[in-house]
């Protein structure tokens, strides 16, 4: 094969390592999420009134990056599912093809 052909080739196996990095990033961002969750409480609990501008602040904070935590989280999740049923479409199409080609030559 040409450096060209090469480049026409679909690795399947490349493509499922690709879903499951996508699936482990989903992971870790709800791990993120999960880890820094109720910063604002503590702040509160632990600092008073006195900080009540911080700790408004920090609760604005959590809503906007859990919101966004979640978001990526499905897009990523998303994208890994996409990849391993576009990986398994390109080898049930290699399969189906090869099937025909091989009855093809049978006649």
């Amino acid at each position: 094969m040409t450096v060209e052909a090469d480049n026409l080739r679909v690795l399947t196996e490349q493509v499922r390592k690709l879903s499951s990095k996508q699936r482990s990033a989903a992971d870790q961002v709800t791990g993120a999420n999960r880890a820094i969750a109720g910063v604002a409480d503590r702040v509160s609990s632990t600092h008073g009134v006195v900080c009540f501008l911080t700790s408004n602040a920090l609760t604005a904070a959590d809503g906007a990056r859990n919101a966004a935590g979640s978001a990526l989280h499905t897009v990523s999740n998303d994208l890994s599912e996409k990849l391993t049923t576009a990986a398994d479409n390109y080898d049930n199409a290699d399969y189906r093809a090869g099937k025909r080609i091989s009855q093809a030559g049978r006649m």
